[in-house]
């Protein structure tokens, strides 16, 4: 199955994004407290985390927004 049908189904991408937004928010809450307690090197790994989440989160709205486009395109 291809990324681009998941993306082109409105229902599937809606509940990836939902997914998605609720495992970052539960991920960053418990980070977030966790990494209060820790020196500043645990803080920057933290931060290292999170920058490779949102790298990762941002490859895949290029790809979304590479099949949407592609549909726009298309018609």
């Amino acid at each position: 199955m291809s990324t681009s049908f998941l993306y082109q189904n409105t229902q599937i991408r809606d509940d990836i994004a939902a997914r998605r937004t609720a495992a970052t928010a539960a991920a960053t809450t418990w980070v977030e407290s966790a990494a209060s307690l820790k020196s500043p090197r645990t803080k920057l790994a933290t931060a290292i985390a999170r920058n490779r989440e949102l790298a990762d989160q941002l490859a895949q709205l290029r790809i979304e927004n590479e099949a949407l486009r592609g549909r726009l395109l298309s018609h």
